[in-house]
């Protein structure tokens, strides 16, 4: 299962995630995406990332979402 960059900038912003992260890491998230990166390591790198969500919802989301 995959997310786009576009999809998954969607997700961040609706859900508030990564707003710890800089640009420069935005960045890197971005390329590190293209990989494409396994859901669970996707969502342990928005976690950190991340308040006030725990790892497996961001997970659950991001398995409704992918395609």
């Amino acid at each position: 299962m995959t997310i786009s960059n576009q999809h998954l900038l969607k997700l961040c912003i609706q859900h508030k995630w990564f707003t710890a992260g800089s640009n420069k890491q935005y960045e890197k998230l971005f390329k590190r995406n293209i990989e494409p990166l396994p859901l669970t390591t996707l969502a342990t790198i928005l976690w950190m990332f991340s308040t006030g969500w725990k790892k497996q919802d961001i997970l659950d989301i991001l398995e409704k979402e992918a395609f």
